[in-house]
């Protein structure tokens, strides 16, 4: 089972949409993950891209620390583009 929050009130320019995913397994563990879908293709061969995908990566523990003031604690980070 599995269920979502939205990150509301937190921002990047590089980022399209946030949310906490909540993974239930079988054996009673939680797994709570940070999603983030990003703006465009930032994760390519081009220099341009590349810094895009350096700059989200190093506002990341930053960004790490405002969800987990407002929304709790989380185990790991999913980045997906589009």
């Amino acid at each position: 089972m599995q269920l979502q929050t939205q990150i509301s009130g937190i921002t990047h320019p590089l980022i399209k949409n946030m949310f906490l995913k909540r993974s239930f397994s079988n054996d009673d563990r939680i797994s709570n993950v940070l999603v983030i879908d990003t703006l465009g293709h930032i994760n390519s061969n081009t220099v341009s891209e590349s810094l895009g995908l350096f700059d989200l990566l190093t506002d990341l523990p930053a960004i790490r620390h405002q969800i987990e003031e407002k929304f709790g604690h989380f185990d790991a980070v999913d980045i997906r583009q589009h």
